[in-house]
């Protein structure tokens, strides 16, 4: 997760606080927005070789169909949104999900 973009979120929240709260606050806040927007565009656009290079292959799980709860039936339908829809729109190499 904190390789693939789940870094900036505390950083930016005490940013903004810092921001009302010191006089050189707004310089953290964008010096903070800077540093996290490269740290993103930069390791996220290497994910992707780097997942392949590892061999690591996301393959969706077949959920059992004796038991066809509200859980189940959600589960499954986002499932299918997700390798039919949501998946070929970040993944060029379809045959790494499936």
């Amino acid at each position: 997760m904190w390789f693939s973009g789940l870094r900036g979120a505390m950083a930016y929240a005490l940013a903004l606080d810092a921001a009302s709260m010191l006089a050189i606050g707004p310089a953290i806040l964008a010096t903070t927005l800077i540093f996290s927007l490269i740290t993103i565009l930069g390791f996220g656009t290497i994910l992707h070789p780097v997942l392949t290079k590892l061999d690591v292959k996301n393959k969706p799980k077949q959920l059992e169909e004796s038991s066809e709860n509200c859980s189940n039936r959600a589960k499954k339908s986002l499932s299918y949104f997700d390798t039919n829809y949501f998946a070929p729109l970040f993944i060029k190499d379809r045959r790494t999900i499936e």
